[in-house]
């Protein structure tokens, strides 16, 4: 198994993603507008690209 071939057969795609510089900055309010009472949760997909970048993970607007 190579690193690109993790075995998984069937993924849906993300509905939205956002690249370029500045673009992280926005996250959070994007996130923020889509949750409701019903539906306060959110699942982000982040590059291990980013893993050690503190500043990058706290503006993302996380609640536990």
């Amino acid at each position: 198994m190579t690193g690109l071939d993790t075995g998984v057969k069937i993924v849906r795609n993300v509905g939205r993603f956002t690249i370029g510089d500045g673009s992280v900055s926005g996250v959070a309010d994007l996130v923020n507008s889509q949750r409701t009472k019903d539906s306060p949760n959110a699942v982000y997909l982040i590059d291990e690209f980013f893993e050690n970048s503190r500043n990058v993970l706290d503006s993302l607007g996380m609640i536990a």
